[in-house]
């Protein structure tokens, strides 16, 4: 169908229609532009004002934990080389012992801190004040984020106690002693390494060790000559012997018992020489007298004897004796039937019979 053959009618319409929607279609667009063109300055506008609270910083972070931001790197490293400088002195090495990162970008200028803050955050040390019995102590609650470790060389002398050294002279009795050399400590310098984290030491390590001087030995002259002869025989008066060593009467007889006719009054010498430790009376024992050697016998180191039931004493505690040498009489004091001297023989602590020692 030719567009010529529509009625003028229908064509005038369509014509109005079309011009209709094209001008519709230019005023939408006009707008738009309009519209965004406002909506961009306002949005410029705004970046623009924003911009002004937003800059370049560097943010720091210890263990992979956010502390702090400052402006720049160099007040992170004022910072730093301030603490560290702090221990320098005399040190191997010194560092800080957690991992520590800087980290460059944009930040807010509310969360820019200054040095003195970044300081505090990184080093602060709480005091802690206790009173204990109306006494104040000053104490230091260490939670430092940021922990200095340090290594430092030390030399410290150490004195070397000297030895005792006995050495036996068979031609001098035992008991004898003398001194031949008096013992001086030696000097041994030893070389160490210390580390500490923030003034406490943690660990010690020592790398050499070198003697200065050498210790003297103290040497001490000490008498072996043994006494090889036998006790001597207690009652020179008589060898009868009324009671031995051993059980009797279902109890235990310690020593043995010398007795014979006119006993009373008859001397009783020391067996071996030694010391009076005991001259008195002492229970069922009556007036008793007990010696100790102050010399080796037949190799035993300790010996004791006893003598019991006497009627006199004649030695005093702490006086020394020699074998056969009277010490008192014959007698029937304490818990005894008749005159007898009860005679009994410690050897190194333990009562034997004193039959096979004399």
């Amino acid at each position: 169908m030719n567009i010529f053959d529509v009625k003028p009618k229908f064509l005038a319409m369509f014509l109005f229609f079309s011009y209709s929607m094209s001008a519709f279609a230019f005023f939408f667009v006009f707008k738009n532009r309009e519209a965004e063109n406002f909506y961009y300055k306002n949005f410029k506008e705004e970046i623009s004002n924003c911009s002004h609270d937003f800059k370049n910083a560097v943010a720091i972070y210890v263990e992979n934990k956010l502390i702090g931001i400052v402006e720049n790197e160099s007040i992170v490293n004022d910072v730093l080389d301030n603490e560290l400088a702090k221990y320098k002195k005399d040190t191997i090495s010194v560092n800080f012992q957690e991992e520590l990162k800087i980290v460059n970008g944009i930040y807010h200028i509310s969360e820019i801190l200054e040095k003195n803050e970044l300081q505090e955050k990184l080093f602060k040390t709480t005091k802690l004040n206790l009173k204990e019995n109306n006494i104040e102590h000053n104490l230091s609650n260490n939670d430092r984020i940021l922990n200095v470790k340090y290594t430092i060389q030390k030399e410290k002398s150490i004195s070397i106690p000297f030895k005792i050294l006995e050495n036996k002279i068979p031609d001098k009795p035992i008991g004898f002693k003398k001194i031949e050399c008096i013992g001086k400590n030696g000097k041994e310098l030893c070389i160490q390494e210390e580390t500490y984290i923030n003034d406490k030491l943690e660990k010690t390590t020592l790398l050499e060790r070198k003697i200065i001087q050498e210790p003297i030995d103290k040497v001490i002259l000490i008498g072996s000559q043994i006494q090889n002869k036998k006790l001597t025989w207690p009652l020179p008066f008589t060898k009868r012997i009324t009671s031995k060593f051993g059980i009797r009467s279902g109890k235990f007889h310690k020593g043995i018992d010398i007795a014979d006719a006119n006993v009373i009054n008859k001397k009783i010498v020391a067996s071996h020489d030694g010391i009076i430790i005991f001259a008195d009376v002492c229970r069922g024992y009556g007036n008793m007298v007990k010696i100790i050697s102050n010399n080796k016998i037949k190799n035993y180191k300790k010996i004791v004897s006893l003598y019991a039931h006497c009627k006199k004493i004649s030695v005093k505690n702490g006086q020394l004796v020699k074998a056969g040498q009277e010490i008192a009489t014959v007698g029937c004091t304490g818990h005894s039937k008749g005159c007898h001297l009860h005679f009994e023989l410690e050897i190194d602590g333990k009562n034997v019979d004193p039959i096979n020692f004399i």
